[in-house]
């Protein structure tokens, strides 16, 4: 089975049709909010770039095969994903999980921080064949697609977050990477059933 060709036009510059993101967005594959302080974000970013610089510090120059590099906890990383536990937007993921508000926060699988890296496919297509799970994405830092942010469904390259911002995608949700990297973020997993 050969892999779908990105959407027409993917390669043109892109017009933004914000310069932020709104307060909140939705629909029935992706929903944004604000999920985390944007000082404990930048915190958490800066930490992952020092470990990155004291323990692999060409890591950003290297194409890889995947768009996210899974980097160790730290100590604000772990905050963040405290944080996103207790105060995520509950009635985004009841919408994208069909799970009552009330019960979300059972739903929460695990987080890893993320480095999004160079790829060797660019762009990079990842097929959403996880319909029982929800996956949010923390901007570290500001993210936008060209540095990691994924697209979901190739519909929405205009997307940009701002550090402690989050995007929730449904896990049968196919979704676009540029593979130009070097954004961080927190990859939350939610289970749906």
């Amino acid at each position: 089975m050969s892999e779908p060709a990105p959407p027409k036009n993917f390669d043109q510059p892109r017009q933004r049709v914000q310069a932020n993101m709104p307060e909140q967005e939705t629909s029935d594959e992706y929903g944004t909010s604000k999920a985390i302080p944007s000082e404990m974000a930048d915190a958490a970013r800066q930490e992952i770039l020092d470990s990155i610089a004291a323990s692999d510090p060409d890591l950003l120059t290297r194409e890889f095969d995947h768009p996210l590099n899974y980097r160790p906890y730290t100590a604000k990383t772990r905050e963040a994903a405290k944080e996103l536990v207790e105060n995520a937007d509950k009635d985004i993921l009841a919408n994208l999980t069909g799970i009552p508000a009330g019960d979300i926060a059972d739903r929460f699988n695990k987080a890893f921080p993320v480095l999004f890296v160079k790829t060797t496919v660019s762009p990079y297509h990842m097929r959403g064949g996880r319909p029982n799970r929800v996956w949010t994405f923390i901007a570290f830092g500001r993210l936008t697609f060209e540095i990691g942010l994924p697209a979901p469904s190739s519909t929405r390259f205009d997307l940009t977050l701002e550090s402690g911002d989050a995007l929730h995608i449904r896990g049968d949700v196919d979704m676009w990477f540029s593979g130009g990297g070097g954004g961080t973020a927190l990859l939350a997993d939610w289970k749906v059933y």
